[in-house]
């Protein structure tokens, strides 16, 4: 009988102990998931093309459990790490069902089009289609990528530009003014310029200044063209 009372006791302490173990690892690995996801977040951040495309599947991949992460940087001092903060929490908690639609859209587009005489996507015929098909649900993700992507053909920028010309929406804004810092091409700045324009944004002048900001921060202003808005 003593013998078997003391098995119990050992049996016992086991099971204590087994979880212990296993909540202290379950604890563990929440912390290390926000760790994980705030490393991916600062990749995704600093880098562009298929860095950043990978930064921001893995991200997704996580789903809910990055959402945490993920609010943490929607107060960020750099406006398009805002925009990626806010998009890619949207589309983890169900507010983005029209993403992935829109950019496999564009993505299928050029071996469509390429069976017909037009040979090309039209730009205008793309963002007309986006804005019947999606309205104004697919700006941010489609501006996010416009700074984050790489190597995009001229229909498919041009496209993106006209659909956010359209959309009008002040939140995309961050990554207008990013992309029209950046690029050297004269007609695409003059859209950028068309839509920073007539979007009503009262906190434009201020992201203009963040702008400016982080253009002197890396020994470079930001475009004069762009200044200009500051004060008009």
């Amino acid at each position: 009988m003593a013998k078997r009372l003391v098995l119990m006791a050992i049996l016992v302490v086991a099971v204590v102990h087994q979880i212990s173990s296993t909540a202290a690892r379950a604890d563990g690995s929440h912390k290390d998931q926000a760790v994980s996801t705030d490393d991916l977040f600062r990749q995704a951040s600093v880098s562009t093309g298929p860095v950043y495309l990978g930064a921001e599947k893995k991200i997704l991949w996580e789903g809910v459990a990055a959402a945490t992460a993920l609010r943490s940087h929607l107060h960020d001092a750099d406006e398009v790490d805002r925009l990626m903060a806010k998009t890619l929490l949207d589309w983890i908690e169900g507010r983005a069902s029209d993403n992935e639609p829109a950019l496999q859209y564009l993505e299928s587009l050029p071996a469509r089009i390429s069976r017909t005489a037009m040979g090309t996507p039209s730009p205008l015929g793309a963002a007309e289609y986006l804005e019947l098909k999606h309205g104004k649900r697919v700006a941010d993700i489609l501006a996010l990528r416009l700074v984050k992507e790489t190597g995009w053909p001229n229909w498919k920028t041009g496209a993106v530009l006209l659909y956010l010309e359209k959309a009008k929406s002040p939140f995309a804004n961050a990554a207008v003014i990013r992309f029209a810092a950046e690029t050297k091409n004269q007609d695409y700045r003059d859209v950028a310029i068309t839509i920073l324009k007539d979007t009503q944004d009262a906190e434009l002048p201020n992201k203009l200044r963040k702008e400016s900001e982080r253009c002197r921060a890396s020994n470079r202003p930001l475009p004069e063209f762009l200044e200009k808005l500051i004060t008009n």
